[in-house]
């Protein structure tokens, strides 16, 4: 599903240079030289054409397609087959800056709104948007129609954490993995994607202001949109997704990972004789953030057990 704010229009402009795109109407074409005898005077025209030329209408005036952003403050003109991978043409306009902050899709519409539920299962505390894939080292992917992808970090990261002082994008080289540095306290936080992606940008928001992570995981603090690299097997998103969770497979192992980490803090603060107020279970929303209450070599252990490519036996 494209951008419900994405625009169409129809446009002429000169085949020669392209510098000048002008809406498409009877009005405009009658206001300049391209369409009428005065063409003859454009010295492009005579160096770039053989024979002769037509009288009433200049052989390089083209007419096409273009897309626009009803939404930005300086309307820019994308050739319609310039846009095939863009992410106004499909799910991936659901991360866009301009369309969250127009639709307040982080409060109403984001997929971080609900907690997800099953048969048999008790509500998890941390929301987990059944349309994305879970790589146990908690971060997320959401391939929407196949075109473009998004990765991000999950709640559970931001509930363990409580805070990020500074989101970095270290330089990737030739490493197609996609990767994150999180600073909370001093400490850095290092997490790769296990999947390889090409053509990926970074959410340079997070770089102005980290705390999105925190408040929309899934939605304005996404950390990635990239493509997906072709494979022999021509099915990229499959491969891209291999070793990933979804459905009630991931909220069993995110419901495992919580007893987990509870049971992870307490023996910390069970060894070290400190009574910091932290309550059971892992996810009350008032908990204090780890990196405020474990040592740097337990928050050595907590990054190494939970948030590397070896957690949850992810293989490279």
């Amino acid at each position: 599903m494209q951008c419900p704010f994405l625009r169409k229009m129809n446009v002429k402009y000169c085949g020669l240079c392209r510098l000048t795109m002008i809406p498409l109407s009877e009005t405009n074409l009658a206001a300049e030289q391209c369409s009428g005898p005065d063409y003859h005077k454009c010295a492009l025209v005579h160096e770039r054409h053989e024979g002769p030329l037509p009288k009433d209408r200049c052989p390089f005036l083209s007419v096409g397609d273009v897309h626009y952003c009803a939404l930005a403050p300086i309307t820019k003109l994308i050739p319609c087959n310039q846009t095939t991978v863009s992410r106004c043409t499909n799910e991936g306009h659901k991360y866009c800056q301009l369309f969250l902050d127009m639709t307040k899709a982080s409060e109403e519409t984001s997929p971080a709104d609900g907690r997800s539920t099953d048969a048999g299962d008790q509500m998890i505390e941390i929301p987990m948007p059944d349309s994305l894939a879970y790589a146990p080292n908690h971060l997320w992917l959401d391939c929407g129609n196949g075109r473009t992808c998004h990765v991000g970090v999950d709640a559970f990261f931001g509930r363990a954490l409580g805070r990020v002082d500074e989101v970095i994008y270290p330089h990737h080289g030739n490493n197609r993995r996609p990767m994150v540095r999180f600073r909370t306290d001093g400490f850095d936080f290092d997490l790769v994607f296990p999947g390889v992606m090409r053509e990926f940008e970074i959410n340079a928001h997070l770089v102005a202001d980290p705390s999105e992570v925190m408040r929309d995981p899934y939605g304005r603090g996404w950390l990635f949109e990239g493509v997906t690299l072709p494979t022999r097997r021509n099915n990229a998103i499959r491969d891209l997704e291999n070793g990933l969770l979804r459905g009630a497979a991931a909220r069993r192992w995110m419901n495992e990972e919580c007893a987990r980490l509870t049971g992870f803090v307490h023996e910390h603060l069970h060894r070290n004789s400190e009574d910091t107020g932290l309550p059971l279970p892992f996810g009350c929303r008032d908990q204090d953030h780890l990196a405020g209450i474990l040592d740097r070599r337990t928050l050595v252990r907590l990054h190494s057990e939970f948030f590397t490519l070896c957690a949850g036996g992810i293989k490279t």
